[in-house]
């Protein structure tokens, strides 16, 4: 009997260790979950949310994210801007393209 239980404990441990060893694809090094597999899963934006006066500088986002922020934006109905508020330059989005690495989106000067 002990030596059934001894079997069938080591047939586990072998199977947990053969199964646990691989690699989460979904994971970025930082163990954060990936948001994009390719560079086409990614696009540049200077937005980081509705009713902002000014842009953001230029930066790497997934395109599910900015297609949702985009529609939430839409119909959201925004604060008409002071035209006191001088805002910071900006380089404009299209001098950037967006990149996935390590699966976290990110934009670098074309």
């Amino acid at each position: 009997m002990l030596s059934r239980l001894a079997v069938v404990l080591a047939a586990l441990a072998f199977v947990a260790v053969a199964c646990g060893g691989s690699e989460d694809k979904g994971k970025t090094p930082s163990g954060a979950r990936a948001s994009c597999a390719s560079d086409s899963d990614c696009t540049v934006s200077d937005s980081s949310g509705c009713c902002k006066s000014c842009p953001d500088q230029p930066f790497g986002m997934p395109v599910l994210a900015f297609e949702q922020q985009k529609n939430k934006c839409a119909v959201v109905e925004c604060a008409a801007s002071s035209d006191r508020i001088e805002c910071p330059k900006v380089e404009p989005t299209d001098a950037f393209v967006a990149y996935c690495k390590e699966g976290t989106c990110a934009a670098r000067k074309k």
